[in-house]
């Protein structure tokens, strides 16, 4: 099974600071509302939680990049994710209706890609069943045509 690219931990650990940041500064404005709350070791705290709180979320994040498997077999796609549940897919080249590449700012600015990849059931919605987000843009091209050519060779392929 492939893995990610260790650039993807940027993506997800940026997403989880800035979650954080908004979460911290949410509470230390709802402490300031309150005139009965002595600010400053309210803050204090905050802070302190803050900080702890982004340490476990980045550190989620480095672990979560680390467990994402994902594989190109002959009969089917297959995914295996998560870090205290674990989760393990797989999408039928039959079913797979379309393949593609998306890349944000950030990614763009990593070099990295995210592959998505929508099926007969779920792309009338313009949901994705399965991704790979992460990957290096040199593969991500690559990775896609592989797709596409195993769903072209099966019999109902939609691609």
């Amino acid at each position: 099974m492939q893995t990610l690219s260790d650039k993807a931990i940027i993506t997800r650990a940026v997403g989880s600071v800035l979650s954080s940041l908004m979460l911290i500064v949410g509470l230390i404005l709802l402490g300031a509302a309150e005139p009965s709350v002595h600010i400053s070791n309210y803050v204090s705290w905050l802070i302190m939680f803050g900080v702890l709180f982004m340490a476990l979320s980045v550190g989620y994040q480095v672990l979560w990049v680390r467990f994402y498997r994902y594989e190109i077999a002959d009969d089917e796609f297959r995914v295996e994710k998560g870090v205290i549940s674990k989760s393990y897919d797989s999408i039928p080249y039959s079913r797979i209706q379309n393949v593609g590449i998306e890349r944000s700012l950030l990614e763009r600015v990593l070099g990295i890609s995210t592959i998505n990849i929508q099926t007969a059931g779920n792309s009338s919605y313009g949901r994705v069943e399965g991704n790979i987000p992460g990957i290096e843009k040199r593969n991500a091209e690559q990775v896609r045509e592989e797709i596409m050519n195993q769903a072209r060779q099966k019999d109902g392929g939609g691609l």
